[in-house]
This record gives C-alpha cells, sequence and structure tokens, in this order.
C-alpha cells in the first residue's frame, strides 16, 4: 500500500508534469500560470517525501527489522500524501481526468485512491488504534512488561510490580512538569524584573 502511494505521486509529478507542459490555455502553456505551478510544486513535494520515506523503510526492511509502527506509518502517510497528489493531479488536468478512455492516465489511480486507503484498516483506524496504541506501548519504559505480566495469567507479583514502576513513572513525570514549570516563572532573564 506503501508502494502504490509513492506511485500514485509519481505518476502525477511525470504525467501531470508533462501535461501541464502541452496542453495551452489562451495560447499559453498551462504550466506556466501560478495557480497550476502551485498544484506541480505541492505534487513535486509529495514524490520527493514519499520516496524518501519509501529508500529509507527499504533500508530498514533491508537490514532485517520488521518495526510494526513504522508500517502503520509508512501505510498512513504515503495513502494520504498519494490522495493528495492526485486529487492535485485531477485539479490541474481537469476534465481530461474525468472523461475515461485509453488517453486517461489519472483516472484510474483517481479511482483506486480509496481503495489502498481503506485496505487493512481506514487510515483513521491505523493512525488511532495502531500507531498511537503501539507506538505508546513500545515508546513507555513499563507498559509491555505490564501488558505481558497480564498475559502470563496468574502472575499477580508481576502484575503488581509494573503497576508500581507505571504509577511512579507518572508521579516522577507529574513532579518534574510542576517543578520545571514553576522554575521557568521565576528565572529572570536579562535585567527586566518588571516582565516578571
Amino acid at each position: 500500500l506503501p508502494a502504490g502511494g509513492v506511485a500514485a505521486a509519481r505518476l502525477c509529478t511525470l504525467g501531470v508534469g508533462g501535461y501541464a507542459r502541452v496542453r495551452k490555455q489562451f495560447k499559453v502553456p498551462i504550466a506556466s500560470m501560478e495557480g497550476v505551478q502551485e498544484k506541480l510544486a505541492n505534487i513535486g513535494a509529495i514524490t520527493f517525501q514519499v520516496s524518501a520515506a519509501q529508500a529509507m523503510f527499504n533500508a530498514v526492511l533491508a537490514n532485517g527489522e520488521k518495526p510494526p509502527v513504522l508500517s502503520a506509518i509508512m501505510k498512513h502517510e504515503c495513502t494520504e500524501l498519494g490522495r493528495i497528489a492526485t486529487n492535485e493531479g485531477m485539479d490541474v488536468v481537469g476534465g481530461a481526468g474525468i472523461s475515461l478512455g485509453p488517453s486517461n492516465f489519472l483516472a484510474p489511480c483517481y479511482v483506486n485512491t480509496p481503495v489502498s486507503i481503506t485496505v487493512e484498516g481506514a487510515n483513521a483506524l491505523t493512525r488511532s488504534l495502531i500507531i498511537f496504541g503501539q507506538g505508546l506501548t513500545r515508546s513507555h519504559p513499563h507498559l509491555l512488561h505490564l501488558i505481558k505480566a497480564i498475559q502470563d495469567g496468574d502472575n499477580m507479583d508481576g502484575f503488581n510490580s509494573e503497576l508500581k514502576s507505571v504509577i511512579a513513572h507518572a508521579v516522577t513525570n507529574l513532579g518534574r512538569s510542576v517543578s520545571r514549570g514553576l522554575a521557568v516563572q521565576f528565572q529572570f532573564k536579562g535585567s527586566d524584573v518588571s516582565a516578571y
């Protein structure tokens, strides 16, 4: 699915960019019009982003890693950016993008975009459950251990120990937040004491 988003962005960059140079309105190529240039710049920036993300993720996979959260982020971001690039491309090609036929290079991409966004969980579901849920579980210093203690079944000692660690971590973060917030309020910056 991320590769589909990358392909959509690249298709828009090459196809829509070329179309804008060839298509003329008022005897001027539409690529020289500022509104069209804005759309082409957005498409080019998106293509650069998703191509860089694809290269980075391919390197991660080549190292033998299997990151679930990064994979979900790639699915979410590449399909969303592919949708934006496709919509920007449709804005540029206009009626030529709506008229179906063998010469229409963008309509199949436009039709398939919603499929890539909803397959394997809609992007809203991917974002809220997988990215945030898995990201929180994996990045928290004690939460994954707490979940493993729950999965062990009758391991009350392990559960209680991990629960104490989670609570202690939360209290420590709260104390640090309050103390640092108060410390910033009473620091004098420069000679202007009246500002505080």
